[in-house]
């Protein structure tokens, strides 16, 4: 049909759309490109702004710490005059900043950054409108220090949220470690003015109690997991400066007077610490030490905002120049293009219609036609005359040698359709196994599978196979390796079906075949079996021997799937559920597993409708530590249930979470409980909490998790956090690092499900790893299978020669337990001790244990 439309046009009007064509082609390109400039030059301005505004909440931040240390002193000392006046001079300082504060939000455009940050300026407001009314509070005596101090903190919280959400907002990769440096450095000097806060109010009172003692040190301990952080993303330079900073002798006078007091100078009182011996003078030098140091950490913020100011300024004004830029190029190259094609077109317009109308001539025999082109032309026009002057003189003898010319043509036609058929074979050929390639596959399947001419469907069976462990042996050994490994691999699987099932190689290490017999259809089970038996057979190849295996999947047509994509979907989904239930086993396609298709789009959907605040939930599974006879830790382990949907398995709720794009959603929602269920329980109880390979995909993920961990005022070295082996080789380099700066805050890192993925050695050495947790399915024959309690024993020496914490899971007999025990063990989780507990079960369960550890051998 394009073909006749274009036919019917006049050559000049085919000449200016195939023109016209390229330079629309050309245009929507270079307008793509220009867009893509656009976007970013918008989102650096945003940033850019955001970043001239957070410097207004940075001072605002730094005079409520000033204002909060001052506030302590003055309720400290009770109402003493100096401190009153030092508290009112910098509530003044503090009320200029707030003006300009107030001065610039007005003035400034918020609906471009977002409903989430417009709600946190608001919450911001409410905070500073309220600083005024617990001011008088504060004056009238009616608050302790603890109140002042907390309300403090709420407004400086909040103050650090919007400069954090600055970083939410850069898509530049050394922009976002500048806002992150900063962020990591504002925390550090929050923590540190808790410190002198409460240092103030010890020497003053001239005794701590315990809790605050221990806070005390705290401070300290966060100071350093923060400073940490700061290093993980600032710049040498950065490092630099902050470090000569920091060497600043007073530094040293101050961690002291911290040392005295957490060590030295106090005595134990009813429980208290009473500093007996701690002078007014030397309290005094306290409080000026931290104000001089207060001043040193402004001077470094200031620095960490300048140069984050500078750089988004000159990313601007460079994205700016570099749109500018881009905008005239493209105008300049429209216009030369399609000038240029002007002019091109028509000299090739014009000659062309002369010799159509010559042409014409001539094939109404009119030998006295004349072309009035010259044919001194160098080009094909120039050809094409003399072509023509050639033929209209010999045109008598053309005549006489049609024949023969017709006769050779017969003989180049024939040799051209035999080419075909070569090419024709060579298009549906793979060229490296020889044998059928994807889209001869497809061609195929497409034809057996339309309905008989009685309308009845064939009946056949579609399989997917894929080789377990080929990328390893092409990562180790190179691409020609894994090439005669594909090709040992093909002649292997071809024996093993024969000569009349179709076999093809669809791409990579993945094969399909197609089978129409009834004898191969009833027997397709037996026939997958006989294939990953054959592939998990030693190979020999130039570079060593190696072994790997093979997943199949199976679907039948037309009752599991009437169409040959649907065919081709069913068939890679039951290669996927056998590569994650059926291990070494072949799976066929059923309405069980049509099912778990139609309950998993349910499930997401229930996802995106319901209220999962309210309908997820967490439970903890005891972890034993059997030498000490105590509850070591627990595990928390997610819980769903939906008003529609019922109770819904974790590890199927959670997979749909995760293709859904939805599972950090879900993480910020557990974690939160748990941590709020945990602050109930002991020193010493260790929380253990489950991620998924999402939640470390990126330096923010892991600092929304350090957040939530943050705010929730549970001690970060009693949280555990498991991710399994499987999930880390995904992206091993990004998983590794999101690991390390979890460790950096005190966290501990465990791999979970050890032993049921393909991590090696090399991995597990280079992970930032506390503790290993063996998998469960090696505990099950572990009373009766020697080389299971083999392989366990190996993976408890491993630990042991790493110096790793080694958990065993799914103990559920007391055998299993005299076993691991004799082994060695120390760590126990699983149904023997307890079945996962609501958070109050357990709080009781580590207060009332004689039941649970009766059950120890003696």
């Amino acid at each position: 049909m394009y073909q006749a439309i274009l036919e019917n046009m006049k050559i000049n009007t085919r000449m200016y759309l195939a023109l016209a064509i390229p330079v629309l082609v050309l245009l929507a390109l270079a307008g793509d490109v220009f867009y893509q400039g656009y976007a970013k030059t918008v989102s650096m301005h945003k940033v850019n702004k955001l970043e001239q505004f957070s410097s207004y909440m940075t001072n605002i931040i730094h005079d409520l710490q000033a204002e909060r240390d001052d506030t302590v002193a003055v309720i400290a000392y009770e109402g003493d005059k100096a401190a009153v006046e030092v508290l009112a001079r910098q509530r003044n300082i503090t009320n200029q900043h707030l003006a300009t504060y107030e001065k610039e939000f007005k003035a400034a455009e918020w609906s471009i950054y977002g409903q989430d940050f417009l709600l946190l300026l608001r919450t911001i407001k409410l905070h500073l409108v309220e600083l005024q009314n617990f001011r008088v509070l504060i004056d009238k005596g009616i608050d302790t220090p603890e109140q002042a101090f907390t309300k403090y903190e709420t407004i400086i919280n909040n103050l650090l949220d919007g400069v954090i959400y600055m970083s939410q907002l850069s898509e530049d990769a050394v922009l976002t470690n500048k806002i992150n440096a900063l962020i990591s450095f504002l925390k550090m000097k929050k923590f540190a003015g808790i410190e002198s806060a409460q240092g103030t109010r010890g020497y003053v009172v001239g005794e701590f109690d315990a809790n605050t003692h221990k806070e005390f040190i705290a401070m300290v301990d966060k100071q350093e997991a923060y400073y940490n952080m700061f290093e993980h993303f600032a710049s040498p330079e950065q490092i630099a400066y902050v470090k000569q900073k920091l060497s600043d002798p007073i530094f040293e006078k101050i961690a002291h007077y911290r040392a005295m007091a957490i060590n030295s100078v106090y005595k134990t009182v009813g429980g208290a610490h009473s500093f007996h011996d701690m002078k007014s003078d030397t309290i005094a030098e306290w409080s000026q030490l931290n104000q001089i140091k207060n001043n040193i950490y402004k001077n470094i913020e200031v620095y960490l905002s300048d140069g984050i100011g500078v750089y988004t300024k000159a990313r601007d004004h460079a994205l700016h120049t570099q749109l500018y830029l881009i905008g005239s190029l493209i105008i300049i190259s429209l216009v030369a293009v399609f000038g240029f094609g002007w002019v091109v077109a028509r000299s090739i317009v014009n000659p062309i219609q002369l010799i159509a109308q010559y042409m014409r001539r001539l094939a109404d025999n009119d030998l006295e036609a004349n072309l009035e082109l010259s044919t001194d032309r160098a080009d094909e026009v120039g050809d094409m005359v003399k072509s023509l002057a050639v033929f209209k003189t010999n045109a008598t003898e053309r005549k006489v040698n049609r024949e023969a010319r017709e006769a050779s043509s017969a003989t180049e036609l024939a040799k051209s359709e035999q080419l075909n058929v070569e090419n024709i074979s060579l298009a549906n050929m793979d060229a490296l196994t020889s044998l059928p390639n994807r889209r001869s596959f497809f061609s195929y399947l497409e034809e057996v599978t339309q309905p008989n001419d009685d309308q009845t469907e064939k009946k056949l069976v579609v399989g997917l196979i894929d080789l377990d462990g080929f990328k390893r042996i092409n990562d180790v050994f190179g691409h020609p390796a894994g090439d005669d490994l594909l090709v040992k691999s093909s002649q292997r699987i071809k024996n093993v079906l024969g000569e009349d099932i179709i076999f093809a190689r669809l791409g990579g290490d993945e094969f399909g075949i197609i089978l129409t017999k009834p004898d191969d259809i009833k027997n397709v089970l037996q026939l997958g079996t006989n294939i990953c038996e054959a592939m998990s057979q030693t190979f020999h190849l130039k570079e060593g021997s190696v072994q790997i295996g093979a997943t199949i999947g199976f679907v039948e047509h037309p009752s599991m799937a009437p169409t040959s994509q649907l065919l081709f979907e069913r068939a890679d989904y039951a290669l996927c559920y056998s590569k994650q239930h059926s291990k070494g086993e072949p799976v066929i396609f059923s309405h069980e597993h049509e099912t778990i298709i139609r309950d998993m789009s349910n499930i997401e959907h229930q996802l995106r409708e319901s209220n999962l605040e309210q309908e997820l939930s967490v439970v903890f599974q005891p972890i034993i530590d059997i030498k000490n006879k105590k509850t070591m830790g627990f595990e928390a382990l997610a819980r769903w249930d939906n008003a529609s949907l019922g109770k819904v398995r974790p590890d199927i709720f959670i997979r749909a979470a995760e293709q859904m794009g939805t599972i950090g959603k879900l993480t910020t929602i557990l974690l939160r409980k748990a941590l709020k269920a945990a602050c109930d329980w002991p020193d010493g109880i260790y929380l253990s909490f489950n991620l998924s390979i999402y939640d470390l995909s990126s330096p923010q993920t892991v600092l929304g998790l350090v957040n939530i961990v943050e705010k929730s005022n549970f001690p970060s070295n009693r949280i555990v956090f498991e991710i399994t082996e499987t999930a880390v080789m995904n992206d091993f380099k990004q998983a590794s690092e999101a690991l390390h700066m979890l460790k950096l805050q005190g966290a501990q890192i465990a791999l979970d499900d050890f032993g049921t993925g393909y991590s090696s050695l090399s991995y597990v050495q280079r992970m930032p790893l506390d503790r290993l947790k063996i998998d469960r399915s090696f505990i099950v024959d572990i009373e009766t299978d020697e080389h299971t309690r083999n392989i366990v024993r190996t993976i408890f020496d491993l630990c042991s020669n790493l110096n790793l914490c080694c958990i065993v899971e799914g103990v559920e007999t007391a055998q299993q337990l005299a076993i691991l025990d004799q082994m060695g063990f120390r760590y126990i989780q699983g149904y023997y001790f307890s079945r996962p507990l609501l958070p109050a079960d357990a709080l009781e369960f580590i207060n009332y244990k004689d039941d649970v550890f009766n059950k120890l051998i003696a």
